[in-house]
């Protein structure tokens, strides 16, 4: 981990690099709940930031960490209602509920 509490899948999923998210959640699908700086995970990161498919892609490959809490007791979908995320939001409800 660096400095700022960051790991390459952080950046990734912030990014939206999909292809590079998708390589590194093929050793470990559980890399999407890895905590970072006040326990962001990189499933808020890219939720945060309207990164739809790679959110998707973490919470099908490992559905708990939709439910992993920063320290300030937000979700992944919480931290899209709070940034604004709309269609984030409006895709999380067409993958959600299968």
């Amino acid at each position: 981990m660096s400095d700022d509490g960051f790991r390459p899948i952080h950046i990734a999923s912030a990014n939206g690099y999909l292809e590079i998210v998708r390589e590194l959640l093929k050793v470990d699908p559980r890399l999407s709940q890895l905590k970072g700086r006040d326990e962001w995970t990189p499933l808020h990161y890219a939720a945060s930031r309207g990164r739809i498919d790679v959110t998707r892609e973490m919470a099908l490959s490992c559905p708990e960490s939709v439910e992993d809490v920063t320290i300030q007791g937000g979700t992944a979908l919480h931290l899209a209602v709070k940034r604004s995320q709309f269609e984030a939001i409006k895709d999380w409800g067409n993958w959600s509920e299968k």
